[in-house]
């Protein structure tokens, strides 16, 4: 890790980079106040959507509780340079439960360009493509659980031996990330 002139530079780790370059395209680099309340925000809007449309109906307390609850953490959390307001825009696309084909795979692509920039998160992206393909099948809560269960198994055996190890991923990422920079330098 290097400082120069207030910025904290993570070395070999490319997906800081790229949140750091979104930072600066939003113009939020040199703004932490505003890119926190960007991200608090963000995170405001998903929780009372969740709260005012899935839960209060039915269960008025218990969504005014969740976003009662969830404030504290999440100005914490996210009221700072975060790459996960980035998730939030995901679960904001998720909540739109459009049930399309075409809104699944729009769904699933951006998920998919957030796993390769940002996060190595391929897993939980086939656990979810497992988890819509049931609960196209059956509403049947054990049935569901079983089959994630299983899925969850034979996708964590099965990542290693496709090469999706995290550390290698990581290791090639890094390995990318270095010759770009030793290119720029020259």
């Amino acid at each position: 890790m290097s400082s120069t002139s207030g910025h904290v530079q993570l070395e070999n780790d490319p997906s800081f980079e790229n949140v750091g370059n979104l930072y600066r395209l939003l113009g939020l680099a040199d703004a932490p106040v505003l890119a926190g309340l960007l991200g608090f925000g963000v995170f405001v809007l998903v929780v009372q959507a969740v709260a005012t449309r899935d839960i209060a109906p039915a269960y008025p307390a218990a969504g005014a509780a969740l976003v009662v609850v969830s404030l504290v953490p999440g100005a914490v959390y996210l009221g700072q340079y975060s790459k996960d307001v980035l998730v939030l825009l995901i679960t904001a696309l998720a909540l739109r439960r459009a049930g399309s084909g075409r809104f699944e795979l729009l769904l699933v692509t951006t998920m998919l360009v957030y796993a390769a920039v940002f996060r190595n998160w391929f897993l939980a992206i086939a656990l979810y493509v497992v988890l819509r393909l049931m609960m196209r099948r059956t509403t049947s809560l054990s049935r569901i659980f079983l089959v994630m269960v299983l899925a969850l198994g034979v996708l964590a055996f099965l990542f290693p031996l496709l090469g999706c190890r995290r550390s290698r991923c990581a290791s090639a990422r890094r390995r990318r990330w270095w010759r770009r920079r030793s290119r720029r330098r020259t």
